[in-house]
């Protein structure tokens, strides 16, 4: 018997650790892991009326403001497309705060986009006409809330 434990003891210790290691992990039980994650309750998650009262209040607020005052414009003076002087470009969300304003798009009254070739805070126009701008601002809320708004104008260069 000495030599037999001697021999195989190591082997049948392992095994009983493994078959204890195995009930415990397999167990359903409360004792069990499996029984232990799923009484262990998440403390900082949404509930379902937590999200649905969230999704409700996101769909109710308003669009972000977005207002711009054109004016007639001269020929070969530097102008601020975004400045608040000529053009008095203001955008605000519902919570009253300013965002930011970009141009999407500009056409000369050729037809040619001057969108990526104009500074928009130097802008001097060289043609005479009537030119096509787009305002764009968007606002993101919380994080993954966006909301964009897009407006046309055109103004006229003498």
């Amino acid at each position: 018997m000495k030599s037999w434990i001697g021999e195989y003891g190591r082997v049948v210790v392992a095994a009983i650790v493994v078959c204890a290691l195995l009930l415990f992990l397999g167990s359903s039980s409360r004792q069990g892991v499996l029984g232990m994650l799923a009484a262990a309750a998440p403390g900082s998650s949404l509930g379902e009326m937590d999200s649905y009262d969230m999704l409700k209040g996101l769909s109710k607020r308003a669009d972000p403001s977005l207002s711009v005052t054109v004016k007639k414009l001269e020929c070969g003076k530097e102008y601020d497309l975004l400045g608040e002087k000529e053009f008095y470009v203001k955008s605000e969300n519902a919570d009253g705060e300013s965002l930011p304003v970009s141009i999407t798009k500009l056409t000369a009254p050729d037809g040619n986009n001057l969108e990526h070739s104009v500074d928009p805070h130097r802008f001097c126009p060289k043609q005479r006409g009537v030119y096509q701008i787009t305002y764009q601002t968007k606002e993101n809320y919380q994080g993954s809330y966006t909301r964009e708004v897009t407006k046309q104008y055109r103004f006229v260069v003498d």
